[in-house]
């Protein structure tokens, strides 16, 4: 029987200082069961391409500046997308 998800949260909290860094992250997804999901309702994951350097801000919605910054300048950590 299919499962529609009713709600979906993550929490991720980096420790940064000066002996490295630490990730920890929570996450919950509530869902129940429907009879049959419309194809319509469903949506399409979003695919990201990075063919250059970015940098990723991390910021709170109540604070005007970012928490974390990170400048990636090379995809050595990186899967290559299968065409």
């Amino acid at each position: 029987m299919p499962h529609q998800i009713i709600k979906m949260f993550q929490q991720t909290a980096f420790i940064l200082n000066e002996n490295g860094a630490e990730v920890e992250s929570y996450a919950e997804i509530v869902e129940e069961c429907v009879e049959e999901i419309e194809e319509e309702d469903l949506q399409k994951p979003k695919k990201l391409f990075f063919d250059s350097e970015f940098i990723i801000l991390l910021k709170r919605r109540d604070n005007s500046y970012p928490y974390f910054a990170m400048y990636v300048a090379n995809a050595e950590l990186m899967k290559k997308m299968e065409k």
